[in-house]
């Protein structure tokens, strides 16, 4: 179940729909795995800078993934 949800995150963030430039495409990328590191540290060592690191890879995720013109 965690598997198959993993591989539904990669093949949302690898598809390109025709509106998303290559920034969009990268934004998608680095902000899923901001957000995965974020979250991975917070809850291992420092829950401050984890919490940072999520909140700034989840901004960019959802430019990434949203912000089509």
């Amino acid at each position: 179940m965690v598997l198959d949800l993993l591989l539904d995150l990669a093949a949302a963030v690898s598809d390109r729909p025709d509106g998303r430039t290559r920034l969009q495409q990268v934004c998608s990328y680095l902000g899923l795995l901001g957000l995965l590191f974020g979250a991975w540290i917070a809850v291992s060592s420092e829950p401050v800078v984890g919490f940072g690191l999520a909140v700034a890879g989840g901004g960019l995720w959802l430019y990434g993934a949203y912000v089509c013109d």
